[in-house]
């Protein structure tokens, strides 16, 4: 299994790029070196924000909140309230001053926005921009004032803005600029800051120091000078060799960027964009929480961006600034003031996403692969759509695209000076059609802005697979369409050669009915989203997750007698691969098992399923080409896990579910996400916001049996005698520890049950005494949580 990372002389590659013929391309290089040059004064921040960058905060906010009378209350009541819409805080504190009408006059909403916004640090910047969301009036394109794309005026006209009176008040110098539309993006700085200043927080941001000297000692314990297990993107090679060459210092922030296009509401049309931020100096176990990922923008709909590097350029713009002249920040738990370089690591995204940002041609292109590996794809006759087959078709005979047959053994690997030596191929384009020749022939469709950022994993090794979309709905989508034969066919390929298309009529009923039945056999501590009906509901809003445990969890096993024997252990191979891949901690041999699984099943996949047959073209979809890199991306980045866009799909859930405002739901959006980014910062600078003391639980209740073990209620109010079975595992179990057990009588064994088992990692387990149907109110629909693998005799 190969390793994608090899060190490479760069200096060549960072040379000036010419100025390519195409507009769109030379928009995109004014982009990047805009950002080269970033400083803090080019921003829309005030001066009292960048003098806080350079001068940070020595304090936690304890003096300033206890010496404010009602301050304390308001945050708590005003955090309490977070999710809720804003007139909600008013009622409360309505009520308050109504019993209580004697204490000092508590906060309004709005006074509380402010205090906020002022204790935090954290601002928001507004942007102009194309009210049908073309574009941005940002960077080399600030000055417009009509849009790019399609004309529309950046502001409004003069008979109203005279109507806009506070606007006039406010910025009487922008009288007659009023713009017709704004985004707003949270600058990362100031967030930044506040994950250090008060001890607790310090603390969290250590892991990465932590880890990464536990990394470097076991591979230097190895004999082979390699890491035995990936279980975070610290044990990739990438990292590992960037913190190898300097480029990432102990004092340095690891930051991950990632974006996706989110519809707000399901049955209306309200599509936008995210930006987020994760902070991979947390351990995994908290960086992916609501609460620690940092927001940075978002995108009006439900238009889709033409330009969407424009939208993304104020928040690239800030960490480049940034990365140009250091973070100051003050470490609350050493007591000591330091210089950060914030580093981005990843990028991460949908491929519709990532496509404009990495300057790629996207997955239906002839060089469309998602980590621009170079793999030749190709082309359905008749149509600009080309598919990565390795095995050519039979009678094939495309031009351009009508190579022999590949090896999966010849499949290329990203190379950094490989797409550099492409990418200023394609920029030396004499004229438009050169231009549209060469991007055919490299994937390349511009320059990606993360070229212009200063301190960055180098691209194309920056932008990694995506398990979440690959497995559990791209690849996923393609075995469910297979299995229930609604793929798309020729009519010279008639269903009836399908012999794998087993899931149809009154099978695909049964089936169905039986994922939904294996509800209650998926404990809650492992699957948190149970699938439902696949035959009602794959076509209305079915779930990643349904997918992917749907696919891979229960159709091993439901298959079984159904599917083909040979394409149902053809099909159990990737299955396998898998789930061995999705594990947060994957040992060496796993990896190298599960890529051998997936080598095997793509050639037998062409084989049994493509059959060289030009029709069945599009069977060899791009995801199926991605499985291949996904064991040496691990190699590469770590656990892909921990890149996955879970932590995407989960923010663009809560920060929806926030929505009080169906009218304008885009400003509303904003607004949640800016709050939110205001109220996470203030957490990182007192952790204990809003949190109220554990009442003290009533020792009858639990017991707390050792090694992080607690049982938990409810328990019999009596003992009782258990069964033989149950008794003689109570006599092998005193056996084993050493007790000695000849007093105890078999016959006559009597225990308390308790119900539930609190687990080390905090699960709860639930015995079968709770659990039996006569106990349940709904047997149907109870979660059985007492799955444990056990090895005993069998007692009568």
């Amino acid at each position: 299994m190969q390793d994608y990372h090899q060190p490479e002389d760069n200096s060549e590659d960072e040379a000036e790029q010419p100025e390519s013929v195409v507009e769109a391309i030379r928009i995109q290089q004014r982009y990047t070196e805009c950002l080269k040059t970033a400083q803090l004064e080019d921003s829309p921040l005030s001066s009292d924000i960048i003098e806080t960058l350079r001068n940070p905060p020595r304090t936690t906010l304890d003096n300033e909140i206890e010496n404010t009378p009602n301050l304390a209350l308001c945050l708590d009541l005003f955090v309490a309230l977070e999710s809720y819409a804003d007139q909600a805080y008013t009622n409360v504190r309505n009520v308050i001053e109504k019993h209580f009408p004697d204490r000092d006059k508590l906060f309004s909403h709005y006074q509380m926005k402010n205090r906020i916004e002022w204790l935090s640090g954290v601002v928001s910047m507004a942007t102009d921009m194309c009210p049908n969301s073309c574009m941005a009036y940002t960077g080399p394109l600030a000055d417009r004032t009509t849009c790019l794309y399609c004309d529309a005026a950046r502001y409004k006209p003069e008979t109203e803005t005279a109507d806009c009176d506070s606007e006039a008040e406010n910025h009487p110098d922008k009288v007659g600029h009023v713009p017709v539309q704004q985004f707003f993006t949270v600058p990362i700085g100031p967030q930044l800051q506040a994950l250090w200043r008060h001890p607790r927080s310090a603390k969290l941001m250590k892991y990465r120091t932590l880890r990464t000297l536990q990394v470097q000692q076991e591979i230097n314990a190895s004999p082979d000078g390699q890491t035995q297990s990936y279980d975070d993107i610290f044990c990739g090679s990438e990292y590992l060799q960037a913190v190898a060459d300097g480029k990432i210092g102990g004092d340095d922030i690891y930051l991950i960027w990632s974006c996706d296009g989110a519809q707000l509401y399901r049955n209306v049309e309200s599509d936008c964009w995210i930006f987020i931020w994760i902070i991979a100096d947390k351990p995994p176990g908290v960086r992916y929480r609501k609460g620690h990922v940092l927001y940075d923008a978002s995108v009006p709909g439900p238009n889709p961006p033409k330009l969407l590097i424009s939208f993304a350029f104020p928040g690239l713009h800030h960490l480049a600034a940034l990365q140009n002249e250091g973070l100051q920040i003050w470490d609350g738990l050493n007591k000591r003031l330091f210089t950060s370089i914030p580093f981005l690591g990843f990028v991460t995204g949908d491929q519709n996403a990532i496509a404009p940002l990495q300057g790629w041609v996207g997955h239906k292109g002839k060089h469309g692969c998602r980590v621009m590996c170079g793999h030749p794809s190709r082309r359905v006759p008749g149509t600009g759509h080309y598919y990565p087959a390795l095995l050519k078709p039979d009678g094939y005979g495309e031009s351009g695209c009508d190579h022999d047959d590949i090896s999966l053994d010849s499949v290329p690997s990203p190379s950094t000076h490989l797409y550099r030596q492409h990418l200023e191929y394609v920029l030396h384009a004499p004229n438009v059609t050169e231009f549209k020749r060469r991007r055919l022939e490299t994937g390349i469709n511009g320059v990606s802005i993360f070229d212009g950022v200063p301190h960055k994993t180098d691209i194309p090794t920056l932008f990694t697979a995506d398990l979440m979309h690959l497995t559990a709905l791209n690849f996923a989508e393609l075995i469910s369409n297979l299995l229930r034969g609604t793929l798309k066919r020729a009519d010279s390929d008639p269903l009836s050669s399908w012999t794998w298309a087993v899931l149809r009529d009154q099978t695909w009923i049964d089936h169905g009915q039986a994922v939904a039945d294996a509800k209650r056999y998926l404990p809650g501590t492992l699957f948190d989203r149970v699938p439902r009906d696949p035959a009602k509901k794959v076509s209305s809003g079915y779930k990643a997750k349904e997918f992917q445990i749907w696919i891979y969890v229960l159709c091993p096993g439901l298959l079984y007698g159904v599917l083909p024997d040979n394409h149902w252990q053809h099909f159990c191979k990737i299955a396998a691969a898998l789930r061995s891949l999705h594990k947060d901690h994957i040992s060496v041999d796993s990896l190298i098992k599960a890529h051998q699984l997936i080598l095997e099943f793509h050639m037998e996949f062409e084989e049994v399923y493509y059959q060289r047959k030009v029709s069945r073209l599009h069977f060899v979809c791009p995801s199926l080409h991605g499985m291949d890199h996904l064991a040496p991306e691990i190699v590469r980045v770590g656990s892909l896990s921990a890149l996955a866009q879970w932590t995407m799909e989960r923010t663009i859930g809560n920060l929806g579910q926030e929505l009080r405002l169906p009218s304008n739901p885009y400003a509303n959006l904003s607004q949640r996400g800016v709050k939110r980014a205001q109220l996470n910062t203030l957490r990182s600078i007192k952790p204990d916001l809003g949190v109220s003391p554990k009442p003290k639980a009533n020792q009858k209740f639990y017991v707390n049996v050792g090694a992080g073990y607690v049982l938990r209620h409810p328990r019999d109010t009596t003992p009782c005698i258990v069964p033989n079975s149950e008794a003689g595992a109570i006599q092998d179990f005193a056996a084993s520890m050493g007790i000695d057990n000849a007093h105890i009588n078999s016959e006559s064994i009597s225990v308390r049950r308790w119900a539930r088992l609190q687990l080390p990692d905090k699960h709860v387990a639930r015995s079968v005494w709770k659990e039996r149907p006569e106990r349940c109110s709904n047997p149907q629909k109870t979660r059985i949580s007492r799955n444990v693998k056990v090895s005993r005799n069998v007692y009568s």
